[in-house]
C-alpha cells in the first residue's frame, strides 16, 4: 500500500500491477486509486459505510473519464452522507429516482402523455395537437409541470387577446384547462391544482361574443363551385345551407 498527494501526474505516471495482481495508491481521509494489471486506474472511497461494522472500498469511477477534481467532489459528498449515517449508494439511486421522475413530469412529458391518450380519437385532434405544441409547448416544454402558474397561463393567453384573436384566447384557455385537469386525474405526475382554476375568462380576455363575419358574393361562388367535389347529398345540402343563409 503506497500513500502519496495524488496528483494528475501522479495518475499518468502510474504503470499496470504485476500480473493478476493490483495496487492501492492512498491520497488522505480514505481517498486513493487502485491501479489493475491491465493498468485501469479506478478512484475508490475506504470507508465505514451504513450497515458494515468494517471499513470497505468503494469504486467511484475510472480515470481519465471521471478527472480527480470531480472523483474528490464524490468522495466529500459521500463522507458528508455517511457522517450523518446516509448510505452514498442509496443516495445516488434516490436522485437518480428524482431526475427521472423530474423528466417525467415536464410540462413536454405529461402534453406528450396527453397527446397520445386523449387526441388521436378526436375529430380535431390534429388541429389540437398543433395547437397544443405551438402556444404552450414550445415555451413551457421543459419546466416541470407543478412550475406552471397562473401568470403564466394569462401571459400565454392574452397575447391573443391584445393581437385582436379573442376567439383564440378563449380556445387556447380551454385547451390548457383541459389538458391540465386530464393531468390531475391522472394522480401520476405530481400536480393537484390547475394553474387554470381561477382565470376567468371574462376577466383576461372579455366576454366571448358571436362571430359576425359573412362570406363574401366571391367567396360564396368559390364554395358553391367546391360542392361539385362532394357529390350525393353533401353538394346540395351545403348549396341548400347557402341559399337559405
Amino acid at each position: 500500500m503506497t500513500r502519496r498527494n495524488i496528483t494528475d501526474r501522479t495518475l499518468q505516471a502510474l504503470k499496470p500491477a504485476p500480473a493478476g495482481k493490483h495496487r492501492d495508491i492512498w491520497d488522505r481521509d480514505g481517498f486513493g486509486v487502485r491501479v489493475s494489471d491491465k493498468g485501469t486506474k479506478t478512484f475508490v472511497l475506504m470507508a465505514r459505510y451504513p450497515g458494515s461494522s468494517n471499513p470497505t472500498r468503494r469504486a467511484i469511477g475510472h480515470y481519465p473519464t471521471v478527472s480527480l477534481a470531480a472523483a474528490r467532489a464524490t468522495a466529500s459528498q459521500w463522507r458528508e452522507w455517511i457522517a450523518v449515517g446516509k448510505d452514498p449508494a442509496v443516495e445516488i439511486e434516490r436522485q437518480r429516482f428524482a431526475e427521472q421522475q423530474k423528466s417525467a413530469t415536464t410540462f413536454a412529458a405529461v402534453a406528450e402523455d396527453f397527446i397520445r391518450d386523449k387526441l388521436p380519437g378526436e375529430r380535431k385532434g390534429v388541429e389540437v395537437e398543433r395547437e397544443l405544441r405551438r402556444i404552450f409547448l414550445s415555451v413551457w416544454g421543459k419546466r416541470p409541470i407543478t412550475d406552471i402558474t397562473p401568470l403564466d397561463v394569462r401571459n400565454a393567453i392574452k397575447k391573443f387577446k391584445d393581437e385582436g384573436k379573442t376567439f383564440q384566447a378563449h380556445n387556447s384557455l380551454a385547451l390548457a384547462r383541459r389538458l391540465f385537469n386530464w393531468a390531475i386525474a391522472q394522480h401520476c405526475y405530481g400536480i393537484e391544482a390547475s394553474p387554470c382554476d381561477k382565470l376567468k375568462p371574462k376577466d383576461i380576455i372579455g366576454a366571448k361574443r358571436s362571430r359576425t363575419r359573412i362570406l363574401s358574393d366571391a367567396e360564396l361562388r368559390a364554395a358553391w363551385s367546391a360542392t361539385e367535389t362532394l357529390g350525393y347529398p353533401y353538394a346540395p345540402l351545403f348549396r341548400l345551407l347557402m341559399v337559405t343563409g
